[in-house]
């Protein structure tokens, strides 16, 4: 049986994201020890590495949770239009990078910049391209959307956009949300996208 498959599993695990979580927003990462984690989430250090083998893993676990909340989301929105699916799953991106907080994200996307195995991490955890990919492919097929691009780079475009700004985001220092930062450049490109 899998760490955190039993419900006693799950809280604990949930328990230590939760700490790491909170620990990082408070402290980055670099000031966030394992013990740190081990002392709020009020487990042992054996305990920890039941579930994980370091912080960076949580990190990864966070990125893995996120997808599969951006997949669920994806089926309740699946029957609106093009340009709604497109702009309520970019919202749901930007809702869930400002609720995990800064310190989070830079470190999922330091992750992803440096990863260990040359894989993406994001591309693999995270399944914002693919359906963004889908619902553009959608529109194509219902003709809301031109066909004279290619629904993957249509898709690599609103994923770059996003990751963009984000680390702005991320780097700024005037306190403004993402959504305050990205919200009218997305709504210019979905726009761009729904009638090039």
């Amino acid at each position: 049986m899998k760490a955190g498959k039993t419900p006693k599993g799950t809280k604990t695990k949930n328990r230590i994201i939760t700490s790491a979580i909170n620990l990082i927003k408070e402290k980055g990462i670099e000031n966030t020890t394992l013990v740190e984690v081990c002392s709020v989430s009020n487990v042992a250090q054996g305990t920890f590495y039941h579930y994980f083998h370091s912080i960076n893993d949580i990190i990864n676990e966070i990125l893995k949770i996120e997808g599969e909340d951006l997949s669920n989301y994806y089926q309740e929105i699946e029957t609106d239009s093009t340009a709604e699916q497109l702009e309520k799953l970019m919202s749901f991106q930007l809702d869930y990078y400002e609720r995990k907080g800064k310190a989070i994200v830079a470190q999922l996307i330091k992750n992803d910049i440096v990863p260990q195995s040359g894989d993406s991490i994001i591309e693999n955890l995270l399944p914002i391209r693919p359906l963004l990919t889908k619902i553009i492919k959608s529109g194509q097929q219902s003709k809301s959307i031109p066909d004279s691009i290619s629904p993957e780079m249509l898709s690599k475009r609103l994923v770059a956009v996003l990751m963009l700004y984000t680390i702005w985001w991320i780097k700024d220092t005037e306190d403004l949300t993402l959504k305050e930062m990205i919200s009218d450049q997305l709504r210019m490109e979905i726009s761009a996208i729904l009638s090039p």
